[in-house]
């Protein structure tokens, strides 16, 4: 069944990939790229995002797809291009126009999910892959490359084997490392949840376009926290939680900006690798004492997406997609005597269609899901749900930040039903 899943969503990535772009006849020779508008930002940063170089030739979609880079900073309100005369005919010089956020910039991203209290998928927030998952930021940009950021991050894993939970942040990105377009952050996060006593742990990215419209990036989370406490025989028995999780990433995105868009195709290829440990109690059976034991988790999985965003018109927009992920859980527990865990294979499957509408100076954005959950798959349809999901969510982006404010639902159905 995964399988055949994962082969279909093959043969329709291939389908956005070939089909779903924009085909612009000729090329033309960017003698020179000139930014224009920028004040805090450098414009050697502008130029090494968009994986341009002066001296060669591209396509009028590479260029789009080089702006759309741009328009994706989140220090950029807006960007976009016009091609003017260079010195010779046959050449050209590249003018990316850009507006700037304020030296300091916000983010407030307030949605909420209603439904049924019992369900268990995973995905109750609505993000695109490799989005970001800030629930409110506060964004200084430092110097011409570099931004500080304090924000409260939201986990939302959607295979199940990752933590959910939220945190206070605190980080830095260096854009144009070296030269080469590349970007770096470096973050330190605590779990904030009422369940978890927070730790302070590292959080790392790296990412290099390839192309204008191509990124590899590689991410790692180590995160560590106390789930709860037992109070047993006046002592206090701490169940403990560490996770380490290294994401390996190449995304093909040429949609126009980071929220609601309006055009573009994004395909993206995740493979994930996680190690938890945990340390918890266990009761012995038949006794009233408590055994401790530590549990180690070893995972592999991947997670794949294709979304594709068609213009109706200057303000409509429609939108379809599929995401999935498939996962190897080893779970090993120690001593062994305590209890015994077989290997899993986890499985989600998710198809979406959305609409969006420009509204002067925002953006509405309305999506409908349907999703499948497995824990298992040697279990087959014993341990599967499904569930219907739709949203809605308005988005305002000004010279100050960003302001996303929405409402999702969600039913819970049994494979019967």
């Amino acid at each position: 069944m995964a399988r055949r899943i994962l082969t279909a969503f093959t043969f329709v990535s291939i389908a956005f990939f070939a089909f779903g772009q924009e085909k612009t006849p000729g090329r033309v020779f960017v003698e020179r790229i000139e930014v224009r508008g920028a004040q805090h930002v450098s414009p050697r940063v502008i130029v090494a995002e968009t994986a341009l170089r002066e001296g060669n030739e591209y396509s009028e979609d590479d260029v789009r797809a080089g702006v759309a880079r741009v328009n994706r900073l989140t220090f950029i309100v807006s960007a976009d291009f016009a091609m003017e005369k260079g010195t010779q005919d046959g050449r050209s010089v590249l003018v990316i126009n850009v507006r700037e956020m304020k030296r300091l910039s916000f983010l407030i991203d307030g949605r909420g999910l209603f439904g049924d209290s019992s369900h268990r998928t995973l995905d109750y927030d609505f993000d695109r892959p490799g989005e970001s998952n800030d629930a409110a930021a506060a964004r200084w940009f430092s110097g011409d490359r570099g931004m500080f950021h304090f924000a409260m991050a939201v986990r939302r894993g959607r295979q199940s084997f990752t933590s959910r939970y939220t945190a206070w942040e605190i980080g830095y990105t260096r854009y144009n490392l070296f030269g080469t377009g590349a970007f770096a952050t470096v973050n330190i996060r605590t779990p904030v949840d009422s369940v978890n006593e927070g730790r302070f742990t590292p959080q790392a990215a790296i990412g290099l376009p390839l192309t204008p419209s191509q990124t590899v990036s590689v991410e790692y989370h180590d995160t560590s926290f106390v789930r709860e406490t037992l109070h047993l025989f006046g002592s206090d028995l701490k169940t403990q939680l560490a996770e380490r999780v290294i994401t390996l990433a190449w995304t093909y995105d040429t949609t126009d900006q980071p929220f609601a868009p309006a055009r573009g195709t994004l395909l993206r290829i995740a493979p994930i690798h996680q190690m938890t440990d945990r340390a918890d109690f266990n009761a012995i059976p038949r006794s009233t004492n408590f055994a401790a034991y530590a549990e180690h988790l070893n995972t592999n999985g991947v997670d794949v997406a294709a979304l594709h965003y068609w213009p109706l018109s200057a303000v409509n927009s429609v939108s379809a997609g599929v995401m999935a992920g498939l996962a190897t859980v080893e779970d090993r527990v120690h001593p062994l005597s305590i209890i015994h865990i077989d290997d899993r294979h986890p499985t989600y499957q998710i198809v979406q269609a959305g609409y969006s509408r420009s509204l002067a100076t925002s953006r509405l954005e309305l999506e409908a899901r349907y999703r499948i959950d497995q824990l298992d798959l040697q279990f087959g349809p014993l341990n599967r749900q499904q569930a219907i999901e739709a949203s809605a969510s308005w988005v305002r982006r000004n010279v100050w930040g960003t302001l996303r404010l929405g409402i999702g639902y969600e039913r819970v159905t049994s494979p019967n039903d």
